[in-house]
């Protein structure tokens, strides 16, 4: 193999790398948004749940609970079928943006 070839190869192998680290990285920045998302929605949840114990009777309480209840697990629905449907555009998408921050942030190397 020539310099040229092996230099290429290493530059293969380090751009490897960096996906990989960008491919973790996303994957740990989409889980803290997942949790962050979460508890922003348990937030909301528990302030409506405030207002609607001051305000309603027990029968109207239990309907709204089972109406938010039934709300959410359709929200969480559809989620899961868009990452069912798509998880390598899901993927390649998360991957494109990892790598276009990365060459904007760090530059070019070569």
């Amino acid at each position: 193999m020539t310099t040229e070839a092996n230099k290429e190869l290493d530059n293969i192998k380090k751009d490897l790398d960096e996906l990989k680290n960008d491919i973790k990285g996303l994957t740990s920045a989409l889980t803290d948004l997942g949790r962050q998302r979460v508890g922003d929605a348990a937030d909301k949840i528990g302030e409506k749940k405030d207002d609607l114990l001051d305000s309603l009777s027990l029968a109207e309480i239990k309907q709204r609970l089972a109406d938010l209840k039934d709300e959410g697990e359709d929200a969480l629905d559809v989620v899961r079928e868009q990452l069912e449907k798509y998880p390598a555009g899901t993927l390649l998408a998360a991957v494109g943006v990892g790598v276009l921050i990365g060459r904007l942030m760090g530059g070019s190397r070569r």
